[in-house]
């Protein structure tokens, strides 16, 4: 679980309950933490093309956290999924794509895809302006499970980006199918928009659940927390149910 920008591990933990939901199936949950030391803000340097590439810079660093809990506790190598929120979206994304053999699924709440910026300039362009950003997501992304949270009016990173992670072209889509439900609000609680991919064999690869009306936080989160929004659907709980159905 990657956390976003001016958050740290135990504010992450917090905001997404994901030790609740770990306590309840028997799962571990492994929180980095970026150092202030490597940025002011907390953000995981994902723009930066030091920090892009397999076994080096952050993803390296976080792909051998994750390999030191795997042989401390004796944790089934397959059974392993990544996800982030924000700056630690778009690195568990890169994550994802670096690592295909170590993480079994994807889980992105607010952030950006692989390929998504070079530097901090198209990585301020991306995250204001999405598609229109003329970048291409990494091909490989079509081929990753994956479940993405996004809010339909987030002002922090273009919500056009969550549709970067649905599975296309490679996806065999004549094999599979796409269908989409639409669940109004009610009372306080904000309708949303999910589109489901199902592969051949009748799982689901891939969903996108677009929070009518929310901003950038994570959905259904603590609200002691920084960056949750209590009120939206529970993306840590869809998170999870998507996670152990593979």
């Amino acid at each position: 679980m990657l956390h976003g920008c001016h958050q740290d591990a135990e504010d992450f933990a917090t905001a997404t309950r994901m030790n609740q939901y770990g306590n309840q199936h028997g799962c571990f949950v492994l929180y980095p933490q970026q150092s202030t030391q490597a940025n002011g803000a907390r953000c995981w340097n994902w723009y930066e093309a030091a920090h892009q590439q397999r076994e080096q810079g952050e993803p390296a660093i976080i792909a051998d956290l994750t390999r030191h809990v795997l042989s401390s506790h004796g944790i089934a190598t397959e059974r392993v999924y990544v996800a982030g929120f924000s700056a630690g979206g778009a690195m568990a994304a890169k994550l994802a794509v670096k690592y295909p053999e170590l993480y079994a699924a994807l889980g992105i709440h607010s952030g950006m895809p692989h390929g998504a910026a070079r530097d901090f300039m198209s990585a301020m362009i991306a995250m204001q302006h999405g598609t229109m950003a003329s970048y291409g997501a990494h091909p490989m992304h079509s081929q990753i499970p994956t479940i993405v949270f996004h809010g339909s009016e987030d002002n922090m990173v273009h919500a056009t980006h969550a549709a970067q992670f649905l599975a296309s072209g490679p996806f065999r889509a004549h094999n599979g199918h796409r269908y989409v439900e639409t669940v109004p609000r009610q009372g306080s609680k904000p309708g949303y928009t999910r589109t489901v991919q199902v592969a051949a064999d009748a799982r689901i690869f891939s969903e996108q659940w677009m929070v009518h009306g929310a901003g950038h936080a994570w959905s259904g989160g603590d609200a002691a927390a920084t960056h949750s929004d209590a009120y939206g659907p529970d993306a840590s709980h869809e998170m999870m149910r998507f996670f152990l159905e593979r």
